[in-house]
């Protein structure tokens, strides 16, 4: 197994590249469980095993190979840190891509495209997340459509 993360900060002369142990990349097994199929990242996003703030980051790269969970996402930064567009892409052929954009104080819009192999790009899901007081709300924006519709969307067409 090989967990590989790469960035590159706004103010580094080149990328750095770390490899981390499966034990401090995954949450804790169950008895029973192995890292390779059974493993669950800590987080769900690149920057949160790096000790470098979002504000500082220009891009990621992360890279899992050798688990049940392979894929590749690369996450380029702009506005600070505020917004991010992230593109995974998995062996199987699987391609997502997440916008992630701030628009005001305490206000996110989200947009997830995704695509299975051969088929087409699909929006599953598009909402705006308002934070009021800690208290997060969300609107979605792509409804009626469920993630099912849109993925059989997605395979119209395929041969």
């Amino acid at each position: 197994m090989r967990i590989q993360l790469v960035y590159q900060t706004w103010d580094g002369a080149a990328p750095v590249t770390q490899f981390f142990p499966a034990e401090e990349y995954f949450d804790p097994l169950e008895p029973g469980e192995s890292h390779e199929a059974d493993g669950v990242p800590k987080y769900n996003h690149t920057w949160q095993y790096l000790n470098v703030p979002p504000s500082r980051l220009k891009w990621t790269l992360e890279r899992r190979s050798g688990t049940a969970d392979d894929t590749t996402i690369r996450t380029q930064y702009m506005d600070g840190g505020q917004s991010w567009m992230t593109h995974r892409s998995d062996p199987d052929g699987y391609e997502e891509m997440i916008h992630s954009t701030q628009i005001g104080d305490g206000r996110c819009h989200i947009l997830r495209t995704c695509r299975t192999a051969g088929g087409g790009w699909v929006v599953h899901l598009n909402t705006v997340i308002e934070d009021r007081d800690g208290t997060p709300r969300e609107e979605r924006l792509d409804r009626p459509w469920s993630f099912d519709e849109a993925m059989d969307y997605s395979r119209l067409g395929d041969s």
